[in-house]
């Protein structure tokens, strides 16, 4: 299956620098098509990218669209079979996409995957793991529950970090989401009705 990659930028062009390097120093055998957006940060990326990454198709909105507008932006150059949604903060792990592309063409029922997230000190990153919203759970979602109840249902993530097989969640962040590019043209795309956060809650929902 060929893949597409989509990264949105503002103002993150050092961190979008490490983000591509990691996907040419772990991806090369897939040759996944990489398509960067900027959301009219205009901090240098385009330029950046001309020099190092030459290869990667950029394009450059006028205006700052959010981030699910400026996604939609670049999915419309995919020509790939899958697509993945990328933020520019994320640097991949050896073999990384070569797993998660197998994974997906082995459920033909999967909406969305996503892997484990971890933070920089190798942590894990227990937002990438969701439970889709709820009046309770956002009503009282605070980091003084999520220590008291880290495994409650409320948060969706309980089963998911314990898994050691994959295993079917609510919902995952928008750090990374890989999809089948059928799937995502099926549902619209992004919501282009939020312009930050809560744009990927709505896409799994």
């Amino acid at each position: 299956m060929t893949l597409s990659i989509v990264i949105v930028n503002w103002r993150s062009k050092d961190h979008l620098r490490g983000c591509l390097r990691s996907v040419q120093a772990t991806a090369a055998d897939l040759a996944p098509q990489v398509i960067v957006v900027d959301g009219a940060s205009f901090d240098g990326c385009g330029e950046m990218l001309a020099s190092e990454f030459p290869e990667v198709i950029f394009i450059q909105s006028q205006e700052n669209l959010g981030f699910g507008r400026c996604n939609n932006l670049g999915f419309s150059k995919v020509a790939s079979g899958a697509v993945l949604f990328l933020n520019p903060d994320t640097e991949l792990k050896s073999a990384c996409l070569q797993t998660m592309l197998a994974e997906l063409e082995r459920r033909p029922d999967a909406g969305i995957l996503c892997p484990r997230i971890l933070n920089p000190d190798g942590s894990l990153q227990t937002t990438c793991v969701r439970a889709l919203p709820t009046p309770l759970n956002r009503a009282i979602d605070s980091t003084f529950f999520r220590r008291l109840l880290p495994n409650s249902r409320l948060w969706g993530i309980g089963r998911a970090f314990r898994a050691v097989e994959p295993i079917e969640v609510e919902a995952v962040s928008g750090a990374f989401m890989l999809m089948r590019s059928e799937v995502f043209s099926r549902v619209n795309g992004f919501c282009p009705d939020y312009f930050m956060y809560g744009e990927d809650m709505d896409l799994c929902a």
